[in-house]
């Protein structure tokens, strides 16, 4: 009898073993299932943020040039020495996706030269180059290369410049500004073989302004803002 017994015990020990082993196992299996359903939906993620960034074309080109003359004192024709630099950059971030394409242009443009080193107000560098652009255009494709689009454009100065031996300022800062707009159709033409890329904006309704602020010295109070249409 006794030995039934301790038969019967060690049977239900091997069965609450496997139970026990049984649950482990599918506690395992579900965690796989878990961690199987989160790589996948790591991997849609990221093939989603791929394709996101595949519809964007981004690109910086700088430019940094620096020249310097000396003319001797027994140079016949004359002249001053001078030291010039010229610093540029242009960023473009496009998007292009199904039908509809999305183009943006910085251009950041600055010069500087001592060329007129005997300025009569003292004035040692003077700008060659001033300018703080950006550009940008959107577009609807309704074939062959053709799209209906709208653009702005806008452009200014940052620093104040003088005439030569004169102390009438041309520009200054945000003085002018030029800004553009038009409503019309983009032609575009794309060609990998030739690495060219070619856009022409016809736009039959445009918006043109050029204001113009704190330069009275030369620009009159009734013409500070000039506003056209064409």
């Amino acid at each position: 009898m006794k030995k039934i017994f301790l038969m019967v015990a060690a049977l239900g020990l091997v069965q609450a073993s496997l139970a026990q082993g049984d649950f482990v196992n599918a506690a395992d299996a579900a965690a796989a299932v878990s961690e199987a359903g989160s790589a996948t939906s790591d991997a849609a993620a990221a093939a989603a943020a791929s394709k996101s960034s595949e519809n964007w074309k981004r690109g910086v080109d700088v430019s940094l040039q620096g020249t310097q003359t000396y003319v001797t004192p027994n140079w016949y024709n004359g002249g001053n020495s001078n030291v010039s630099g010229l610093f540029g950059l242009k960023g473009w971030f496009n998007y292009a996706k199904d039908k509809w394409a999305w183009d943006n242009l910085v251009e950041l443009k600055y010069g500087v030269t001592t060329t007129f080193s005997e300025d009569k107000y003292g004035r040692l560098w003077h700008l060659t180059d001033d300018k703080t652009a950006y550009s940008t255009k959107l577009g609807y494709n309704i074939g062959k290369g053709w799209n209906v689009a709208a653009n702005a454009d806008f452009e200014t100065t940052l620093f104040n410049n003088y005439q030569i031996d004169s102390p009438e300022k041309v520009s200054g800062l945000f003085s002018p500004i030029r800004f553009y707009a038009g409503l019309g159709f983009d032609y575009k033409y794309h060609s990998d073989e030739h690495k060219l890329d070619f856009s022409v904006m016809i736009a039959p309704y445009a918006y043109r302004l050029i204001y113009v602020h704190d330069l009275s010295t030369y620009v009159t109070e009734d013409s500070t803002a000039l506003t056209s249409f064409f």
